[in-house]
């Protein structure tokens, strides 16, 4: 059906915004970078450690490409753009 219709499915139109955030985030300072990263003062609750968004992001940057691509790359504006287009072509998109 979405091919008929030539939409793409939500979830990797959000895989890629996703993509364009996180290079805005990774670049800036501060407590959004820190609550992204999870480095935050306190005690760590019990059980397993809950999956953060430095996890989801290199699971999705792992389905790009192996070992070419890591989040730390975003610091180069131009090769983030680079990046984010590249899996938007992936995906479809």
């Amino acid at each position: 059906m979405y091919q008929m219709f030539n939409k793409s499915i939500i979830s990797t139109y959000l895989k890629s915004k996703r993509l364009k955030w996180v290079g805005h985030i990774w670049r800036s300072e501060g407590t959004a970078k820190n609550l992204f990263t999870g480095r935050l003062n306190g005690k760590r609750p019990r059980g397993r450690p809950r999956q953060r968004w430095v996890d989801r992001m290199k699971m999705d940057l792992t389905k790009i490409s192996e070992d070419l691509i890591r989040v730390e790359d975003s610091e180069d504006r131009n090769r983030w753009k680079d990046v984010v287009e590249a899996a938007k072509v992936l995906n479809g998109l």
